[in-house]
């Protein structure tokens, strides 16, 4: 009796395990004057992913299930099944739990002073007018937790630089979580620059 072949040859790889963030799988269409307050929850947001190193190097993150909700005017909690990509790969949890805070928003505006930053110590920026109205949508239970000093709206003494604009135009560099669509008015400023 003989077999064939006389030898089998193994391909070994390192098991490894590493922890990377789960992303939902979700198309979301809200009705009209709803939005989603402060993000789409997962719990738990993140997964270890257990396999030869050589698979598990090359994943960054780990999908739903894919949903589609349409027409939303509430809030959702559903369960939801991760999606493994590869047969060789081990997850730590299967499922988790999604929440999507839906809510009715309205819009507000607030009246917001203008920093200048990057300006030199020998000068000092003044911008006309000195404050900028921010106009955003924000759902209606935190209407009354904006406040002006929630936002950080700068002028850049950098770009007074390029060509020696007239105007400059303002940013907003820090804005609250749980707005959406934030705009300033005037969308640029006359400014002066004076010597210290």
């Amino acid at each position: 009796n003989s077999i064939t072949p006389e030898s089998l040859m193994f391909e070994f790889s390192e098991k490894i395990t590493k922890r990377v963030p789960i992303h939902a799988d979700i198309f979301l269409d809200l009705e009209k004057q709803f939005m989603i307050r402060n993000g789409i929850i997962l719990l738990p947001d993140s997964v270890d992913i257990s396999g030869p190193a050589a698979i598990v190097d090359t994943i960054n993150s780990i999908l739903t299930t894919e949903i589609k909700l349409k027409k939303v005017n509430k809030s959702i909690k559903r369960n939801l099944s991760l999606v493994s990509p590869g047969n060789e790969l081990q997850l730590s949890v299967k499922k988790v739990v999604v929440e999507i805070p839906v809510e009715q928003f309205t819009e507000k505006s607030l009246s917001v002073p203008v920093v200048a930053i990057n300006v030199p110590d020998s000068l000092h920026l003044k911008t006309f007018p000195a404050q900028v109205e921010v106009k955003f949508r924000v759902v209606i239970s935190a209407f009354d937790l904006i406040q002006p000093q929630d936002f950080q709206i700068v002028v850049d003494y950098l770009e007074t630089a390029q060509d020696s604009p007239v105007k400059i135009k303002p940013h907003i560099l820090v804005a609250p979580g749980l707005i959406e669509n934030p705009r300033i008015k005037p969308e640029w400023l006359d400014y002066l620059l004076e010597q210290k």
